[in-house]
Protein backbone atom coordinates (compact mmCIF):
# COMPACT_ATOMS: atom_id res chain seq x y z
CA UNK A 1 0.00 0.00 0.00
CA UNK A 2 2.65 2.53 0.92
CA UNK A 3 4.55 1.84 -2.32
CA UNK A 4 1.41 2.45 -4.38
CA UNK A 5 0.63 5.74 -2.65
CA UNK A 6 4.26 6.96 -2.91
CA UNK A 7 5.83 4.86 -5.69
CA UNK A 8 8.88 7.06 -6.32
CA UNK A 9 11.61 6.60 -3.73
CA UNK A 10 13.05 9.98 -4.75
CA UNK A 11 9.89 11.73 -3.57
CA UNK A 12 9.70 10.05 -0.17
CA UNK A 13 10.86 11.85 2.98
CA UNK A 14 14.55 11.06 3.54
CA UNK A 15 15.35 8.73 6.41
CA UNK A 16 17.93 10.70 8.38
CA UNK A 17 18.01 8.77 11.65
CA UNK A 18 16.86 5.70 13.52
CA UNK A 19 13.76 6.38 15.66
CA UNK A 20 13.60 4.04 18.67
CA UNK A 21 10.11 3.44 19.99
CA UNK A 22 7.10 1.14 20.05
CA UNK A 23 4.72 0.12 17.26
CA UNK A 24 1.24 -1.20 18.09
CA UNK A 25 -0.85 -3.06 15.49
CA UNK A 26 -4.38 -3.89 16.51
CA UNK A 27 -7.96 -4.61 15.53
CA UNK A 28 -10.77 -2.32 16.68
CA UNK A 29 -12.82 -4.74 18.78
CA UNK A 30 -16.13 -2.88 18.46
CA UNK A 31 -16.23 -3.57 14.70
CA UNK A 32 -18.64 -6.47 14.19
CA UNK A 33 -17.14 -7.36 10.78
CA UNK A 34 -13.65 -7.86 12.22
CA UNK A 35 -12.15 -5.73 9.45
CA UNK A 36 -11.24 -2.52 11.31
CA UNK A 37 -7.48 -2.14 11.79
CA UNK A 38 -5.43 0.35 13.81
CA UNK A 39 -1.76 1.34 13.91
CA UNK A 40 0.11 3.41 16.52
CA UNK A 41 3.78 4.46 16.53
CA UNK A 42 5.26 5.89 19.73
CA UNK A 43 8.78 7.34 19.41
CA UNK A 44 10.90 7.37 22.55
CA UNK A 45 11.85 11.00 21.89
CA UNK A 46 8.27 12.32 21.77
CA UNK A 47 7.54 15.98 21.04
CA UNK A 48 4.17 15.99 22.83
CA UNK A 49 2.06 15.93 19.65
CA UNK A 50 0.00 13.29 17.81
CA UNK A 51 -0.75 12.88 14.08
CA UNK A 52 -3.70 10.71 13.03
CA UNK A 53 -3.80 9.68 9.37
CA UNK A 54 -6.70 8.85 7.10
CA UNK A 55 -6.42 6.06 4.53
CA UNK A 56 -6.35 6.76 0.79
CA UNK A 57 -8.56 4.77 -1.57
CA UNK A 58 -9.69 1.58 0.14
CA UNK A 59 -6.23 0.90 1.48
CA UNK A 60 -4.74 -0.33 4.73
CA UNK A 61 -3.50 1.41 7.84
CA UNK A 62 0.03 1.26 6.34
CA UNK A 63 -0.82 3.31 3.24
CA UNK A 64 0.57 6.55 4.68
CA UNK A 65 3.92 5.20 5.85
CA UNK A 66 6.03 6.93 3.18
CA UNK A 67 3.76 9.94 2.64
CA UNK A 68 3.17 10.86 6.30
CA UNK A 69 4.63 8.57 8.96
CA UNK A 70 8.29 8.60 7.95
CA UNK A 71 8.38 12.39 8.12
CA UNK A 72 6.40 13.04 11.29
CA UNK A 73 7.89 10.22 13.37
CA UNK A 74 11.40 11.53 12.66
CA UNK A 75 10.20 14.91 13.96
CA UNK A 76 9.10 13.28 17.24
CA UNK A 77 5.35 13.05 16.64
CA UNK A 78 3.38 10.00 17.72
CA UNK A 79 1.59 8.62 14.66
CA UNK A 80 -1.66 6.69 14.29
CA UNK A 81 -3.53 5.35 11.28
CA UNK A 82 -6.50 3.13 10.42
CA UNK A 83 -8.15 1.46 7.42
CA UNK A 84 -11.59 3.16 7.53
CA UNK A 85 -13.00 0.04 9.18
CA UNK A 86 -12.93 -2.00 5.97
CA UNK A 87 -10.53 -4.30 4.13
CA UNK A 88 -9.59 -3.64 0.50
CA UNK A 89 -10.62 -6.39 -1.91
CA UNK A 90 -10.97 -10.14 -2.40
CA UNK A 91 -10.35 -12.18 -5.55
CA UNK A 92 -13.50 -13.72 -6.99
CA UNK A 93 -12.00 -15.27 -10.13
CA UNK A 94 -8.44 -15.83 -11.34
CA UNK A 95 -9.48 -16.41 -14.96
CA UNK A 96 -12.79 -15.34 -16.42
CA UNK A 97 -13.78 -13.67 -19.68
CA UNK A 98 -16.88 -12.17 -18.10
CA UNK A 99 -17.73 -10.80 -14.63
CA UNK A 100 -18.35 -13.63 -12.14
CA UNK A 101 -20.92 -11.47 -10.33
CA UNK A 102 -22.67 -8.11 -10.74
CA UNK A 103 -20.16 -6.15 -8.62
CA UNK A 104 -16.96 -7.79 -9.86
CA UNK A 105 -14.24 -5.54 -11.24
CA UNK A 106 -11.15 -6.40 -13.31
CA UNK A 107 -7.79 -5.66 -11.68
CA UNK A 108 -6.98 -3.77 -14.90
CA UNK A 109 -8.56 -3.58 -18.38
CA UNK A 110 -6.40 -6.40 -19.77
CA UNK A 111 -6.64 -8.70 -16.75
CA UNK A 112 -8.73 -11.85 -16.44
CA UNK A 113 -8.54 -11.58 -12.64
CA UNK A 114 -11.74 -10.26 -11.03
CA UNK A 115 -12.16 -8.84 -7.55
CA UNK A 116 -14.91 -7.61 -5.25
CA UNK A 117 -14.39 -4.66 -2.93
CA UNK A 118 -15.40 -5.06 0.71
CA UNK A 119 -16.78 -1.50 0.54
CA UNK A 120 -19.61 -2.87 -1.63
CA UNK A 121 -20.75 -5.32 1.06
CA UNK A 122 -23.88 -4.72 3.11
CA UNK A 123 -23.25 -2.62 6.20
CA UNK A 124 -20.26 -0.78 4.72
CA UNK A 125 -21.52 2.70 3.74
CA UNK A 126 -18.69 5.17 3.17
CA UNK A 127 -20.24 7.44 5.81
CA UNK A 128 -18.72 5.07 8.41
CA UNK A 129 -15.23 6.21 7.44
CA UNK A 130 -15.44 9.26 9.69
CA UNK A 131 -16.34 7.07 12.66
CA UNK A 132 -13.10 5.13 12.34
CA UNK A 133 -11.01 8.27 11.95
CA UNK A 134 -12.44 9.58 15.21
CA UNK A 135 -12.14 6.17 16.93
CA UNK A 136 -8.49 5.96 15.87
CA UNK A 137 -7.79 9.42 17.28
CA UNK A 138 -9.38 8.61 20.63
CA UNK A 139 -7.61 5.24 20.90
CA UNK A 140 -4.32 6.92 19.97
CA UNK A 141 -4.84 9.65 22.55
CA UNK A 142 -5.39 6.99 25.21
CA UNK A 143 -2.31 5.11 23.97
CA UNK A 144 -0.16 8.23 24.10
CA UNK A 145 -1.29 9.02 27.64
CA UNK A 146 -0.58 5.45 28.73
CA UNK A 147 2.85 5.38 27.10
CA UNK A 148 4.13 8.79 28.15
CA UNK A 149 2.13 9.49 31.31
CA UNK A 150 0.56 12.64 29.86
CA UNK A 151 -1.87 13.64 27.13
CA UNK A 152 -0.85 14.93 23.72
CA UNK A 153 -0.75 18.73 23.65
CA UNK A 154 -2.08 18.75 20.10
CA UNK A 155 -3.75 16.17 17.85
CA UNK A 156 -3.68 16.71 14.08
CA UNK A 157 -5.58 14.86 11.35
CA UNK A 158 -3.91 14.29 7.97
CA UNK A 159 -5.02 12.48 4.83
CA UNK A 160 -4.97 12.30 1.04
CA UNK A 161 -7.88 11.52 -1.32
CA UNK A 162 -10.40 9.38 0.62
CA UNK A 163 -8.16 9.97 3.63
CA UNK A 164 -8.62 13.71 3.05
CA UNK A 165 -12.37 13.14 3.10
CA UNK A 166 -11.89 11.44 6.48
CA UNK A 167 -9.97 14.47 7.74
CA UNK A 168 -12.61 16.99 6.67
CA UNK A 169 -15.50 15.00 8.11
CA UNK A 170 -13.63 14.20 11.34
CA UNK A 171 -12.91 17.88 11.95
CA UNK A 172 -16.58 18.65 11.34
CA UNK A 173 -17.91 15.76 13.42
CA UNK A 174 -15.46 15.83 16.35
CA UNK A 175 -13.89 19.30 16.60
CA UNK A 176 -12.92 18.75 20.25
CA UNK A 177 -10.85 15.67 19.36
CA UNK A 178 -8.60 17.45 16.84
CA UNK A 179 -6.66 20.70 16.97
CA UNK A 180 -6.24 20.97 13.20
CA UNK A 181 -5.88 18.98 10.02
CA UNK A 182 -4.52 18.71 6.49
CA UNK A 183 -7.06 17.65 3.85
CA UNK A 184 -4.82 16.91 0.86
CA UNK A 185 -6.95 16.66 -2.33
CA UNK A 186 -9.73 15.04 -0.31
CA UNK A 187 -12.68 13.40 -2.05
CA UNK A 188 -15.81 15.54 -1.93
CA UNK A 189 -19.30 14.05 -2.18
CA UNK A 190 -22.14 16.57 -2.36
CA UNK A 191 -25.29 15.28 -0.67
CA UNK A 192 -27.32 16.30 -3.72
CA UNK A 193 -26.82 14.73 -7.15
CA UNK A 194 -25.14 14.72 -9.50
CA UNK A 195 -22.09 13.77 -7.46
CA UNK A 196 -19.23 11.28 -7.43
CA UNK A 197 -21.48 8.42 -6.36
CA UNK A 198 -23.97 8.99 -9.19
CA UNK A 199 -21.43 9.75 -11.92
CA UNK A 200 -18.85 7.05 -11.20
CA UNK A 201 -21.21 4.05 -11.66
CA UNK A 202 -22.46 5.61 -14.91
CA UNK A 203 -18.89 6.02 -16.17
CA UNK A 204 -18.10 2.40 -15.31
CA UNK A 205 -21.21 1.12 -17.12
CA UNK A 206 -20.46 3.21 -20.23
Amino acid sequence: DRSVITPSAAKRPPITKVVPGVQVQARIASDSTGQARFLLRLPDDWNGRLVVAGASGTRSEFNGDFAWSDYVVQQGYAYASQNKGVLNLRITSLSSATPPNALACRLNPASSVWVNFYDNDDGQPFTRWVDYMVKAARIAQDGVKSAYGKSARYTYAVGTSNGGYQVRRALEAAPKVFDGGVDWEGTFVDEGGPNLLTDLPAAILN
